[in-house]
């Protein structure tokens, strides 16, 4: 089974996701993969409406650490858990790039996630300058320990990570095969050392930059690469469907 989730970010309407959400529960029905959506918060009460008894998976794009407060503008645990949402993108490289959320705030906010039951989706990665400067394991190191700070070992199986090199979002231009498979394992073995374990398959790591409906073959093939963390591609069913139809 391989994860393959679709991140819309700041994309759809309210018309357009309810047509998109008809399509996708016929497509995820008949596939054995696991097939999810992190959609806007305003979107949660129709995903929860249109996704229920369906194979469908949603989720967040982002949340806060706190329960409530003061906190103009944000979104706490508790209420995305109101829209029986499963899970949450913690640290998307938008987020740290644009709004600069620190590896401190990304470990508050697994934490705050795990805590109550929703799935974190923690994102890691480097940007173009740290991978020409060879800097791509040493900031992967440093972003994963952070973010993973105080969650325990029995905690492992709630989590999934993404790989997303922040060369690669948005901008049509993939990591190789090879880098993407070498990165991920790397990203399992500081796993698997943090918490003695000795099972990598046991540690679920997506790819996230630019896999779409013509890499994702190659890509989604390899041992290490447990699915994809899908942006642009998810946006249209028809090629979300090739990438969830694909035969490993």
């Amino acid at each position: 089974m391989k994860y393959l989730i679709g991140n819309h970010k700041m994309n759809l309407s309210e018309a357009e996701l309810k047509s998109y959400f008809k399509s996708l529960k016929k497509i995820a029905k008949n596939s054995s993969n696991f097939v999810g959506v992190c959609v806007p918060y305003v979107y949660l009460p129709l995903a929860n409406k249109m996704c229920k008894n369906t194979k469908i998976h949603y989720g967040a794009q982002n949340m806060f650490y706190e329960k409530n407060g003061a906190f103009t503008g944000e979104i706490s645990a508790d209420m995305l858990k109101d829209f029986n949402t499963e899970m949450v993108i913690i640290g998307h490289s938008e987020r740290r790039n644009i709004f600069k959320e620190t590896d401190e705030l990304v470990n508050k906010k697994v934490l705050s996630a795990l805590a109550n039951n929703l799935k974190p989706i923690i994102c890691v990665g480097e940007t173009k300058d740290e991978r020409e400067n060879k800097q791509t394991n040493k900031v992967l190191k440093t972003q994963i320990k952070k973010a993973l700070a105080n969650v325990e070992a029995q905690s492992l199986n709630q989590i999934i990570f993404a790989y997303e090199p922040v060369w690669a979002i948005g901008t049509g231009v993939s990591a190789t095969v090879e880098v993407a498979e070498k990165t991920i394992k790397f990203i399992k073995e500081i796993i698997a050392k943090m918490y003695d374990l000795q099972d990598l398959n046991k540690i679920i790591v997506l790819y996230g930059g630019s896999l779409n409906e013509k890499n994702g073959f190659e890509l989604l093939s390899q041992s290490h690469i447990d699915g994809g963390l899908i942006g642009g591609a998810s946006l249209k069913t028809e090629k979300f469907e090739k990438i969830i139809n694909i035969k490993i």
